[in-house]
Parts: structure tokens; C-alpha cells; sequence
């Protein structure tokens, strides 16, 4: 069964969504490899991408109509160019690329605009969230254009696609109350994180920036990698910390690193006014190398998002075995068994659990080890590959069923 895999994610400063489609495109060529039952073509829409999967040893095909396609897909909308189009036989772009190549099925590596031209071909999408469904106050998703666009794909999918993969089972729920979207087209694929990929061993030497290495000597530290929008919660990190030195007199590092969405500016201005600038740290946009090397060498992870039923970074964490401080009432109910939760309206909550924890007064090595078992079983890139089998074998069961 030929099948196209298309990745829609620009580079590495994209955050999770790039890392998450990449490693799921790693795996699904690993499958190709043992599985001669499948054969799967990598599309991607830019030479950026293009490039980064080439570095990563994956073989991919750029699309390269995407303005057409798009004007296409925006001129369909009126019944006066839909006419039009049927007149003089104008056909979708992108159908008439998979139909021309003989694409039997699609598989969207996440919630990609080119779902709304997947017309006639089957395919099985990978959602993240609905974060813009839940949490829409938040500047990053106000946007109605924006809004607009994802509840097409998000409507589309539920409606139509084979398959709708989703990290948890709380992700789940929330696409059937919202979309009312069958339970039956949706199955639940943890993240698998890319970063295992590149461990390094403690023997090698990585190249780390100065400033990375100056603040590692310094003292223990905790760690908070996560991109500069509002809904990621810098603020409560600050104001914990400022309780715990001002309180508890405690201090301690924070090292955070993202790319600036918007917010970086506000959350420096926080901590220059409450004076933390000797403690907490910001890295912006670091490698893949010296993000490993900073979760072997933090004290614990920290995460105070809105949003998320599970994130990449929680099962990085898992893999590298570091304890974990989260949002309580966010997290998938069957994860929170692995972390420590704070409450997300008390400051005050997370400065005292970390003052209990820096003085040895919180254990994680169960929830550690417990977290470690639960990667290993359920994260791994045997256990996804599974996964994908299960999901690819039902619609080959079917797809036994017709021959045209």
C-alpha cells in the first residue's frame, strides 16, 4: 500500500510539533523497513523541512503548489467559482498530486491547513490539542482567522478521516464533547519524544554554550524548557520562586529556554522587578545536545502550563528520569500519578512543595521509577510502531473490501 506521510512543521524553533512529527516519521519509516506491506513517501512544503529530514535520514518529496492549492481551496468557498471550476474542469491541486501518484491513504503527522484539500483519499491525522477550543482567552489564540482555520480541520477530521490519533485519554473525550466525534475513529498514540534519539553518554563532551556551562557550575538548578506564549505560565514560576526566597529564604536557579512568542519581553520584566535576575536564566532557543544536557544535569522539571493533557517534555522527563513539578487538574488522570502537582491559583503551593523538596523533605524515586516503566512500555518507538501497525492493519481490513 503505497502511502503518503506529510509533514507539515517548518524547523526545530516550531517546538514540540516539529520534534513530535519528526519522530513520528521516523518510525513510520523504520515500519517500511520490516513491513513490505506498506510503503511510505515523506511530502513536506518547504526546503527547510525538506533539509531537516533529509539530515535525519528520511527521503522526502517537496509539494510544491501550495499557492494554487490555497487560492483554489479559498475561491471553492463561493458557489460562483465552484461553478466556475466545474466548468472548465479546474480540479484540487493537492487531490490531483495524490491521485497522480497513487496515493491509497494519507497520513498527516499533525493538524496540517492541507487537510481541507484531502478530498477522495482517506487519511489519518494526528491531533495535538484543541487548546483553541478550551482555552481561547489566551492571546495566542485569538486570532479568528486562526480560530476559524483550525475548526475546519479539526471539523473535517472528525467527520471524515479513518483515524484520529491523540496523546491521552482526556484528549479523547474532549474531541467527542466538542466535535462530537466518533469514538470509534479515534485511537490514543502517546508522544514519543525525538531527543532519546541523541543521548549522549556521560563521557561526552557536547558543545554547550559558555553561558549554559557558567550557570550549570553555579548550583543546582531547575529547568523549564518551553516556548514564550502566555498560556505556558513563566509568571507563576517567577512569583514561586519569589516567595521561596523571600519566605523560606531559599534560593535556587531556573533555567528557561524557548523561542519569543510574545511574552519573553513581560516574563524579563517580572523577574527584573522582583530582583530575580541572578537566579533565573534565560537561554531562548537552544540545540538539541545542550537540551539533553540540561535534563541530566537539573534538579527537577518544571511545568506550569494551562494547557495539556500530556506535553513532550513531561515524557522526556520520564525517559531521563527527573522528578517533575505540574499543573494539577491538567495533566491526563493516569499521569498524574507520576508527578508532583501544585495548584495553579496559590503561588504559594509550588514555593512550598519546593522548599520541601530542595531540603529532602518530597521522595520521587517511586513516582521515578514508576514514570521510567510507564515510558518504557508505553513511549518507546516499538510500542508507536505497534501502534501505527493497528491502526494501518484495520484500514488495510477494509480497504480489502473494494478495488477501484
Amino acid at each position: 500500500m503505497k502511502i503518503a506521510v506529510i509533514f507539515d512543521s517548518i524547523s526545530p524553533e516550531s517546538g514540540g510539533n516539529f520534534y513530535q512529527s519528526l519522530q513520528s516519521a521516523m518510525i513510520l519509516n523504520s515500519i517500511q523497513k520490516e513491513n513490505k506491506d506498506y510503503i511510505f513517501k515523506f511530502i513536506t512544503f518547504n526546503k527547510h523541512s525538506l533539509n531537516e529530514l533529509n539530515k535525519n535520514g528520511l527521503e522526502a518529496s517537496l509539494f510544491k503548489n501550495i499557492k494554487l492549492s490555497k487560492s483554489y481551496y479559498f475561491l471553492n468557498q463561493s458557489h460562483v467559482f465552484k461553478n466556475i471550476f466545474k466548468l472548465l474542469r479546474i480540479k484540487n491541486p493537492f487531490k490531483n498530486y495524490l491521485k497522480k501518484n497513487e496515493f491509497e491513504l494519507v497520513i498527516f503527522l499533525n493538524a496540517s491547513w492541507f487537510i481541507k484539500l484531502c478530498d477522495e483519499v482517506n487519511f489519518i491525522m494526528s491531533s495535538f490539542d484543541i487548546n483553541f477550543k478550551l482555552l481561547n482567552f489566551f492571546p495566542e489564540y485569538l486570532n479568528q482567522d486562526i480560530f476559524i482555520s483550525k475548526d475546519e480541520i479539526m471539523k473535517k477530521s472528525c467527520n471524515q478521516a479513518f483515524k484520529i490519533l491523540v496523546d491521552t485519554n482526556e484528549s479523547k473525550k474532549e474531541l467527542i464533547n466538542f466535535y462530537r466525534c466518533p469514538p470509534q475513529k479515534i485511537a490514543i498514540q502517546p508522544f514519543s519524544p525525538f531527543l532519546p534519539n541523541l543521548n549522549l553518554t556521560d563521557a561526552e563532551e557536547p558543545k554547550i554554550d559558555k553561558k549554559i556551562l557558567d550557570v550549570v557550575k553555579s548550583q543546582k538548578f531547575l529547568f523549564y524548557p518551553a516556548q514564550f506564549w502566555a498560556h505556558k505560565n513563566h509568571k507563576y514560576i517567577v512569583e514561586a520562586l519569589r516567595i521561596l526566597r523571600d519566605k523560606y529564604k531559599t534560593k535556587i536557579n531556573l533555567i528557561l529556554c524557548g523561542k519569543d512568542r510574545g511574552n519573553l519581553n513581560f516574563v524579563k520584566k517580572i523577574v527584573s522587578e522582583n530582583n530575580l535576575n541572578n537566579q533565573i536564566h534565560f537561554l531562548e532557543f537552544i540545540s538539541e545536545q545542550e537540551m539533553i544536557f540540561l535534563y541530566k544535569k537539573c534538579l527537577a522539571l518544571l511545568n506550569p502550563t494551562y494547557v495539556a493533557r500530556s506535553t513532550l517534555l513531561l515524557y522526556e522527563a520520564f525517559y531521563f528520569k527527573i522528578p517533575v513539578f505540574y499543573s494539577k487538574n491538567i495533566l491526563d488522570e493516569t499521569l498524574q500519578t507520576y508527578v508532583e502537582v501544585f495548584d495553579l491559583n496559590n503561588y504559594e503551593n509550588l514555593a512550598f512543595k519546593l522548599n520541601e523538596f530542595i531540603n529532602g523533605k518530597i521522595d520521587f524515586s517511586s513516582k521515578i521509577e514508576a514514570a521510567s516503566k510507564y515510558f518504557s512500555t508505553n513511549c518507546n518507538k516499538n510500542a508507536i510502531s505497534e501502534n501505527y501497525l493497528n491502526v494501518l492493519n484495520e484500514y488495510k481490513f477494509f480497504r480489502s473490501k473494494w478495488k477501484y
